[in-house]
């Protein structure tokens, strides 16, 4: 696992530009997350209760860690929106700050969908209007939410590529986040249910148990790796909208008086 996240952070340095801090950024994040998901897999084990640090619950460990960087995503690109400098062609609908701000107010459903589980919501409610029966099929009417989701995500960034183009620097943060999303998903899709595991494994095999628990462990922690790159894709676009780098973020406050005479400041740099 580490080797594997040591070549997926080595690729996405390769593909960023030279001058770019993102890598260092995503060394630190996914460390971090990596160093996260270890530590509470320990606990989880050494306690014999790993549900309620992986589980999907609202008070959950990683739900609640998962809810925090989606609302960081968010935040930061809502930013990006507010402070969209340049003068993008197309009218309304042409302007990088709205489908900014339509893609930000995305990730914060996703951050109240991750908290109050509403696709799982969802799931129960049609259940319940359709009067449905529980089966392998059914029961992953939550799965096919989350798919839907994403279809819409790439649909949007699809369709509005050519207001995004000036942010096509950071696209394989964003390659390497669906890939990585799409792990954790198909994970997901394996655990949701034993069938699929009792058809592999057997329900009598020794690995059963132990096998679910890992890959339980392993969608989450993709997931918090993805929104991990991410936060840092989004943190690209601020800047790059800003004019901004991060060591002048920090220092913003205490420059407030200088950029309001002279608003060329940060672009001279």
């Amino acid at each position: 696992m580490p080797v594997v996240l040591a070549k997926v952070v080595l690729t996405l340095q390769n593909l960023l530009p030279p001058d770019s801090n993102l890598a260092a950024i995503i060394r630190s994040l996914i460390i971090v997350e990596a160093v996260t998901v270890f530590i509470a897999a320990i606990i989880g084990f050494a306690t014999g209760d790993t549900l309620h640090l992986f589980g999907e619950c609202m008070y959950c460990f990683v739900t609640l860690l998962s809810s925090v960087q989606l609302l960081t995503i968010s935040g930061l690109l809502l930013s990006a929106a507010l402070w969209d400098k340049s003068q993008s062609p197309g009218g309304m609908w042409g302007s990088s700050s709205l489908i900014l701000a339509l893609i930000g107010f995305g990730f914060l459903f996703l951050a109240i969908d991750e908290q109050w589980m509403i696709h799982e919501r969802l799931d129960m409610a049609i259940h319940n209007v359709f009067n449905l029966e529980e089966n392998s099929l059914t029961d992953r009417i939550d799965d096919t939410i989350l798919a839907i989701y994403a279809v819409l995500a790439i649909a949007t960034i699809i369709a509005f590529r050519d207001t995004l183009a000036r942010y096509k620097a950071g696209l394989p943060l964003l390659i390497a986040a669906l890939v990585i999303s799409f792990a954790s998903i198909v994970a997901d899709v394996v655990t949701n249910r034993e069938d699929i595991l009792s058809t592999v494994l057997g329900d009598s095999s020794p690995l059963f148990n132990a096998v679910g628990t890992m890959l339980a462990i392993a969608e989450e922690g993709l997931k918090l790796i993805a929104e991990g790159l991410l936060i840092t894709l989004a943190y690209y676009v601020f800047t790059l909208n800003s004019g901004t780098s991060w060591s002048e973020i920090s220092l913003f406050q205490g420059r407030a008086a200088d950029l309001e005479q002279s608003p060329e400041v940060l672009d001279e740099q």
